[in-house]
């Protein structure tokens, strides 16, 4: 599934990364566009782009994932505003895993709270 027109011209432009570090400093340090657009070393407008782009690409990043437990095989989803709190713990804690160790522990933390009986999952998309 593609990008809108004006995602895909912010991520060519900035970045992906900066991208969706623009959204989490909006999303959840409350910065607006001018103060993002500072810390990013952007004009405001390219920080409220920036901003734009994050956030769609946030909420297209989702996993499905299937566990399993006595009662068998189950379907869930973690949202990509989960994707984006475990990335920003995983800064915060100055360790940054590799992208399939963090899908997978964040695919744990998830089922933790919604099938604490899990025994086993697979992570369908990323």
């Amino acid at each position: 599934m593609a990008y809108t027109r004006k995602t895909q011209r912010a991520i060519d432009a900035y970045g992906q990364d900066v991208c969706i570090e623009a959204f989490r400093k909006h999303d959840q340090d409350g910065e607006g566009g001018s103060t993002v657009g500072f810390y990013l070393g952007l004009k405001t407008n390219q920080a409220d782009a920036a901003i734009n782009a994050g956030r769609e690409i946030v909420e297209r990043a989702a996993l499905r994932v299937t566990y399993y437990t006595e009662a068998g095989p189950q379907e869930t989803v973690v949202s990509g505003f989960d994707h984006l709190a475990a990335l920003s713990k995983s800064r915060h804690d100055c360790y940054a895993p590799p992208a399939s160790e963090l899908r997978a522990k964040l695919a744990v933390e998830h089922l933790k709270r919604v099938a604490p009986g899990f025994n086993a999952f697979h992570i369908h998309s990323a």
